[in-house]
């Protein structure tokens, strides 16, 4: 079944909330359409299937607190590493088109909890982080979401792939 043909047919899972790694892949596939105009929808798929089974990534002892990644993640390509955490502060487009901050865990917490590989560092990210209490505070956040942002769009994770506006138009496939 083709990408556009499974997109049409899962609009039931993009408004159900993902549990599974595997649920929340064949959602994010589900998003790929027409704002494909660099690289094929192919090589986008080829890649992130590809990335599941990967062991071509950074583990948790070569992370540096508070740089920025390019992440393969459920939910974002580019996220800060928050050691306390073990994971990434990444933008999150969920059912509204402004972003809250999130945290995606790095691949090696392990299986179920684990949802984010780190590709290559970045750079430092240059503003203080709010504390998780305030992760939701779009008033508060929106200097640091943009730069997350930027800095997607700046290294993509392939070259040619806008994959910051892939995420938010599966938000307003959501709505």
């Amino acid at each position: 079944m083709g990408v556009e043909s499974s997109a049409v047919g899962s609009v039931q899972a993009l408004i159900a909330p993902a549990r599974l790694r595997r649920h929340s892949e064949e959602i994010f596939l589900a998003g790929f359409n027409d704002h494909l105009t660099m690289i094929d929808e192919k090589s986008i798929q080829n890649w992130y299937l590809g990335m599941r089974d990967s062991t071509d990534y950074l583990g948790i002892e070569q992370m540096q607190a508070g740089m920025a990644y390019s992440i393969w993640a459920r939910q974002a390509f580019t996220g800060i590493w928050l050691p306390e955490r073990q994971g990434f502060l990444i933008t999150r487009y969920k059912i509204h088109p402004k972003p809250y901050l999130f945290v995606e865990l790095h691949w090696d917490t392990g299986e179920a909890y684990g949802t984010a590989k780190p590709l290559r560092p970045l750079e430092i990210c240059p503003m203080p982080l709010p504390p998780i209490s305030a992760y939701h505070d779009e008033e508060q956040n929106a200097a640091l979401c943009a730069w997350l942002d930027a800095l997607e769009q700046r290294h993509p994770p392939l070259p040619g792939w806008d994959s910051l506006t892939e995420r938010r138009q599966i938000t307003t496939l959501q709505l």
